[in-house]
């Protein structure tokens, strides 16, 4: 082996421990400002209520099933949660039309507009902790996380 590849070699463990630091502290105040903005539905929301939200403003109306495995979440505590969301007024419930006996979950209005505000909130703190980079470092940076995450 070359010079240049034994030190490719040697560094590439700690390269990935480093990338799981930096991952691991990046999810950290992912999970922190999900909580923040979790506390500030009106009612607050359990964290399991403020992912099932996120996720159905981004798939749309979902049945129940595909909630579940769409958020790896367990079948009777989703059924709990969802019950709750919709009791607080922030989720509907209708009969999936290709099946009745299956239950479709949507965003209310009220949910949506909640959604609407954190993400402008979540994007205004973007936009501060990136305001120094060049837009090419963001692009890069997007990139490198979108070729990250397509091995999920």
């Amino acid at each position: 082996m070359t010079d240049n590849k034994q030190a490719t070699a040697a560094s590439r463990p700690q390269s990935l421990d480093a990338l799981g630091k930096e991952l691991s502290g990046l999810l950290a105040e992912a999970r922190a400002f999900a909580n923040e903005t979790a506390a500030s539905f009106e009612p607050p929301l359990p964290g399991t209520g403020f992912q099932i939200i996120q996720w159905l403003h981004g798939a749309g109306p979902t049945r129940s099933m595909q909630i579940a495995e769409g958020l790896s979440m367990d079948r009777s505590a989703l059924s709990r949660s969802l019950k709750q969301l919709t009791q607080a007024g922030l989720l509907a419930a209708h009969a999936d039309p290709l099946d009745a006996r299956a239950t479709v979950y949507a965003l209310t209005p009220l949910a949506q507009q909640r959604m609407s505000d954190a993400l402008r909130s979540k994007g205004k703190r973007y936009e501060e902790r990136l305001a120094a980079w060049p837009t090419s470092d963001i692009d890069q940076l997007a990139a490198l996380l979108r070729r990250l995450n397509e091995h999920r």
